[in-house]
C-alpha cells in the first residue's frame, strides 16, 4: 500500500514545507517546521497553499517524488532519454506530462517505478520557473 503524504506550496511565502496534518473541518494545514528555519506560522488556510501529494515513487537518488516536481528522464522503452516533464495527476494516476509528446499524451509514473531508476528531480514548478522555460 502507498504511503499517503503531502507537501504544500505556501503562496504568500513562495516556500514549499512538508506537512504534519490536515484539518478539514477547520480549513488548516499544519507544516512541519524546517530545520535553521523559522516558520510565520504553525498552521496555514487551506486558501493559502497548494497541496501536493506524494506519488508513492522515488527518483533514482532516493528523493521522494511529488506532484509538480520537474523530472527528467534516463533512456525508457529506446524513446525518452534526456526530456524534461512535470508531474501531474491525470485520469485517475500520477503521470509524466512531458512537451515532445503529442497533445493528450502522457507517461504513467507506474511504468517508470516497475523497470528502475530512469527518472531524477531537477527541481518543482514553484521554486524553479527558470526549469519551466527549458520545458516550453
Amino acid at each position: 500500500m502507498r504511503e499517503i503524504k503531502f507537501r504544500v506550496f505556501i503562496k504568500w511565502l513562495k516556500i514549499i514545507l512538508e506537512v504534519e496534518s490536515i484539518d478539514f473541518a477547520k480549513k488548516r494545514v499544519y507544516c512541519k517546521t524546517k530545520p535553521r528555519k523559522q516558520n510565520p506560522c504553525d498552521f496555514y488556510s487551506l486558501d493559502e497553499v497548494v497541496l501536493l501529494q506524494y506519488t508513492g515513487l522515488k527518483d533514482k537518488n532516493g528523493i521522494e517524488i511529488f506532484e509538480k516536481d520537474i523530472i527528467k528522464t534516463s533512456r525508457y522503452n529506446n524513446t525518452l532519454d534526456g526530456e524534461i516533464g512535470i508531474v501531474g495527476f491525470i485520469r485517475g494516476s500520477f503521470c509524466l506530462k512531458c512537451p515532445e509528446f503529442q497533445s493528450n499524451q502522457h507517461i504513467n509514473l507506474c511504468e517508470f517505478g516497475i523497470i528502475g531508476n530512469h527518472l531524477e528531480i531537477i527541481g518543482n514548478i514553484y521554486e524553479n520557473q527558470e526549469l519551466l522555460e527549458k520545458i516550453k
